[in-house]
């Protein structure tokens, strides 16, 4: 008769550390979902029953678990971001990847999401449905914002590309800005002069760090058409701005700290130096 999985891992003695318990709790359930898929195969019963799944949940726990204990007895740190996501770093001055991936601190970020809102409004209020550039605004709207999130979160491994998609995001932009300024053109309405007291007001509004769309909600779904689209101006202009000047940065730490295989090549060298040592 076949060994049962399920008591030859149960059954062994737990080991005394607290790492080692939470090892033999990985390789124990680990090997009773194993078993139990196994057996639901050959019955020919789905592999999605409620006991697998229960198994396989606790088994994704404690490889976590294991995973963030390992890393504070290295001096390490761990816990959950502000978006509930788990997340785990090294103090031991070990690895060659920088921080990165805060896109939601970024003041272009910010100001282009605000960018994007606004323009949905817009053109649900001011284009006609089925207009192609109904379409092309949105998406360069769109394009301004997801371009700042997938740059910020490709710079763990790839300087150049966070670069290249941040100036994406700023190419998306001003295509929004022109599409603004055609439809003031062909309105025959007047674009603010940037020291207008209207230009001036909504800059003031923009200056504002924590600036949502909800804080100018009733400006862009009560005023006429010509007033949203030179809004829309304004907060594009500091959107540009602020991408231009980050780009800027990314610029000047390139030069100063390299990229990616730099990193590595230095932190290998670094390492065997030190075990030498």
């Amino acid at each position: 008769m076949a060994e049962n999985p399920t008591v030859r891992f149960i059954s062994r003695s737990r080991p005394s550390s607290q790492t080692g318990r939470a090892e033999w709790k990985v390789v124990a359930v680990a090997e009773v979902a194993k078993a139990m898929a196994v057996t639901q195969r050959k019955s020919g019963a789905s592999m999605q029953g409620d006991t697998t799944y229960r198994a396989y949940r606790s088994y994704r726990t404690y490889v976590l678990e294991l995973e963030v204990m390992k890393l504070l007895e290295c001096g390490g740190r761990a816990g959950r971001n502000s978006t509930g996501e788990y997340f785990m770093a090294r103090d031991d001055g070990v690895g060659f990847l920088p921080k990165h991936g805060n896109y939601q601190a970024l003041l272009a970020f910010r100001k282009s999401e605000v960018v994007y809102d606004l323009t949905r409004v817009f053109c649900a209020r001011f284009l006609r449905r089925g207009d192609r550039t109904v379409d092309q605004m949105v998406q360069a709207a769109r394009s301004g914002k997801q371009n700042i999130v997938e740059g910020s979160k490709a710079s763990k491994t790839s300087k150049e590309m966070e670069i290249k998609l941040m100036n994406v995001a700023r190419a998306s932009l001003e295509e929004l800005l022109v599409d603004y300024g055609d439809y003031l053109r062909t309105q025959r309405a007047t674009v603010w002069d940037k020291d207008s007291r209207e230009a001036r007001y909504v800059r003031r509004l923009g200056m504002n760090p924590e600036l949502k769309f909800e804080d100018i909600r009733e400006l862009t779904e009560t005023r006429a058409g010509p007033v949203v689209a030179n809004m829309a101006l304004c907060f594009v202009h500091q959107a540009n701005y602020l991408l231009d000047r980050l780009i800027w940065r990314l610029e000047v730490d390139f030069v100063k700290e390299g990229g990616l295989r730099e990193r590595m090549t230095k932190a290998r060298i670094d390492y065997r130096r030190a075990e030498k040592k």
